[in-house]
């Protein structure tokens, strides 16, 4: 299971059969997740802010794979915080195919019903909830327990930490602060690596940006 499998695992909300970050968190955060397991299998690497492809073999992931040939396709290096943007574009294209890639793998299945028998929409469910309960163990165990993690566990708490998926980690409302506050110092550790901070941090600076941008279109439609 790659990192962006067990991403989506963890965010997975079973009571409403949905996922715990808002829509542009979740869009957001999938294409770090992507970013840094294709950084930890050698394909990219970030060299004083740009980032540059290594190698441009398939993995047989078609998320993975589409955005391999979209770097792949650049005449330059370019920043990090431009293949965020430009990969967030196809945000849509990225979310549906991460999700029916984890249909296709087992992970989940999707149910398709229509509100008032008109518009249609989706629901999530996983097929097996103990991988889940394993992988939420681990990230408490890191971030509550203050146990060390691997380099796969602090970026799945990066991505947490950058979506505010912090219910996600919690058994109950009063752990949500201290979760919060814990992975705030987590990925401002010295310790913790350049790339996995850089990663998260853009995609972060992102989602804010879409916030800020949000609002101010929804301020001057309700002004005018």
């Amino acid at each position: 299971m790659n990192l962006l499998e067990k991403y989506v695992i963890i965010c997975h909300n079973k009571e409403k059969a949905e996922f715990y970050p808002f829509d542009n968190y979740f869009s957001y955060t999938i294409i770090g997740a992507v970013l840094l397991d294709l950084a930890s299998q050698d394909y990219i690497k970030l060299e004083n802010g740009y980032l540059k492809l290594l190698k441009t073999s398939r993995t047989n992931h078609p998320v993975y794979d589409s955005i391999i040939n979209l770097i792949k396709a650049s005449k330059k290096d370019r920043k990090i915080k431009h293949w965020i943007h430009r990969i967030y574009q196809k945000n849509w294209r990225i979310k549906r195919d991460t999700l029916e890639a984890c249909t296709k793998n087992g992970i989940m299945r999707i149910e398709r019903k229509k509100f008032l028998n008109i518009i249609p929409y989706k629901k999530y469910h996983l097929n097996s909830s103990s991988e889940r309960r394993e992988l939420i163990h681990q990230l408490r165990d890191v971030c509550l327990y203050k146990k060390e993690g691997t380099a796969e566990t602090i970026s799945l708490l990066g991505l947490i930490h950058a979506a505010q998926a912090y219910k996600a980690l919690a058994n109950e409302k009063s752990e949500i602060r201290t979760i919060k506050k814990n992975l705030k110092q987590l990925v401002k550790n010295e310790l913790v690596s350049g790339v996995i901070s850089s990663i998260t941090d853009e995609i972060n600076t992102a989602i804010i940006a879409s916030i800020v941008a949000t609002t101010a279109a929804t301020t001057v439609v309700t002004s005018s």
